[in-house]
């Protein structure tokens, strides 16, 4: 609800003229944000975020690299503060995204260039991989702990195939799945009151249809992709986004959704504008 509200009003009160002075505004925050964290102001460790841990932190971050994307100029230098963030932080699913996102962003608009775009995707995966000090399991976040957590949910859909386990009733069965299927030895059992999947805890509490309406309503949302570098721009951010989903809980975050439905009201106004003006 929280995020269709903020979705109505920028559709409803956002003209095409005002999307960039919007931009600005999640820019900054961005900038804000991330510069807190180069001051070394930080909560529980070097690189996190004001919200503690990096994750939570890298929704905003990640829009606010595509605001600055979006918006040129003076916009790409600023938003080289989140972008580099992002990396510092070790958002390995908000900077894989990104890429995503890219990709395909080229992928329909310059096939030609893509070869060179996935290169340069590689070339960033493997520094990553040497900066950050990780395994490419652990890189593309398919660790044990997700594995674990995953095939016990899976077991439980079968249980309840129709309507799930009910909205919102994750949390009460996740010891459960850490215990029982996960083995008392797992690490970070907190770390699993949400599922670190979106899309597999709604069809898991809500069924299939609840899954299924989801994803039209995200297809209706983001296709066709407006020409430009605007409505690209911000149909990487939300891209972006979406993968993240597959393997973390950003809709269930509150600035995540916020960002997140503040980016797709804006995307909405772009693209029918273009849509208008064909």
């Amino acid at each position: 609800m929280m995020g269709f509200s903020f979705f109505w009003y920028v559709v409803n009160t956002v003209t095409i003229s005002q999307v960039k002075s919007v931009l600005w505004i999640i820019l900054g925050i961005g900038v804000v944000s991330s510069g807190i964290s180069f001051l070394g102001l930080d909560l529980r460790g070097p690189w996190t975020s004001v919200f503690g841990n990096p994750e939570y932190g890298a929704g905003v971050w990640l829009f606010a690299a595509i605001a600055g994307i979006a918006l040129g100029g003076v916009g790409y230098l600023l938003a080289l503060f989140p972008w580099v963030q992002l990396v510092l932080g070790e958002a390995r699913s908000a900077t894989l995204g990104l890429m995503v996102g890219i990709i395909i962003v080229i992928a329909l608009r310059q096939p030609r260039r893509l070869l060179w775009t996935v290169v340069g995707g590689l070339v960033i995966l493997f520094f990553l991989r040497s900066f950050v000090g990780r395994s490419w399991h652990d890189l593309f976040l398919l660790d044990e702990d997700r594995q674990h957590i995953y095939e016990a949910s899976w077991r439980y859909l079968m249980e309840y195939p129709i309507f799930g386990l009910g909205r919102g009733k994750f949390a009460l069965h996740s010891y459960s799945f850490v215990y029982n299927y996960g083995g008392a030895d797992l690490a970070q059992k907190l770390y699993f009151s949400y599922l670190h999947n979106d899309y597999l805890q709604l069809w898991l509490e809500a069924g299939p249809v609840a899954l299924g309406a989801w994803l039209v309503i995200l297809w209706r949302l983001l296709w066709p992709i407006p020409s430009g570098i605007l409505g690209g721009g911000l149909f990487v951010g939300m891209v972006a986004e979406l993968f993240r989903a597959l393997f973390l809980f950003p809709f269930q975050l509150g600035p995540d959704v916020a960002f997140f439905w503040i980016v797709a009201g804006l995307y909405w106004v772009v693209k029918n504008e273009a849509d208008y003006n064909r």
